[in-house]
């Protein structure tokens, strides 16, 4: 059975004008390709249900590829109702500061990213902002109680499934692409994770430059039992 579609005030008490935001990370268990962090806006009222008939807002991970990319064509497009960002972090900068790290950076600076292109329109509006996980990352600690963190919030939260479809499409995308100059890797199928297809490729071609030798210290143990 497919799952419900969330809306945007499911699991919130909100009266006011609002501006909601959801923030969502994808990659942090990848061996290769950057984690990704997305954050989508909309404001309340104005984005109704009529407008989201069409498309199914909820956990990227439980929606088909083809029910995902429908979605996703719909809340990327910047409207006056909505809006979304995006932040990378790179291979070299997940191996420095380490992937929790990576992930509350991302999380973050997407959140204030999308804030930012909105900025004028918090004069007159509440805000309110739902993050994946069970952590409020330090970066939004000036936000104070408008933040909620949540596990599975991208379950719970239309905001945070909409920022979860926006991650794991622009990722995978991505990752498809790097694809085309990597083909042995097969990340046009596993997207970076840890398959035993992609074990085999490492151990036969080595690393590439997309991915992260902190999760690749299997190959060090390989080579030295070898």
């Amino acid at each position: 059975m497919a799952p419900r579609s969330l809306n945007p005030t499911d699991n919130l008490e909100i009266s006011t004008p609002t501006i909601l935001v959801g923030a969502d990370e994808v990659g942090a268990g990848c061996l290769a390709g950057p984690l990704v962090a997305a954050a989508y806006a909309c404001l309340i009222p104005e984005v109704t249900h009529e407008e989201l008939d069409a498309v199914r807002v909820f956990d990227s991970k439980a929606l088909s590829e083809k029910v995902r990319r429908k979605s996703f064509e719909f809340l990327r497009k910047d409207t006056d109702f909505q809006i979304s960002a995006l932040v990378e972090v790179q291979p070299e900068k997940i191996d420095e500061i380490n992937i929790y790290q990576a992930r509350m950076f991302a999380l973050s600076q997407s959140v204030k990213k999308v804030i930012s292109l909105w900025e004028q329109k918090l004069k007159n509006r509440k805000l309110q902002i739902c993050i994946d996980g069970p952590v409020v990352p330090k970066g939004l600690s000036e936000f104070g109680d408008q933040v909620i963190a949540q596990s599975k919030g991208d379950q719970k939260f239309f905001s945070v499934a909409a920022a979860s479809i926006i991650a794991k499409e622009h990722r995978d995308n991505l990752m498809e692409q790097l694809s085309e100059s990597f083909p042995f890797y097969s990340w046009d199928s596993n997207v970076g994770y840890p398959t035993v297809q992609h074990k085999e490729a490492l151990h036969k071609h080595g690393l590439s430059p997309w991915h992260r030798k902190s999760f690749c210290r299997f190959m060090e143990n390989s080579s030295d039992s070898g």
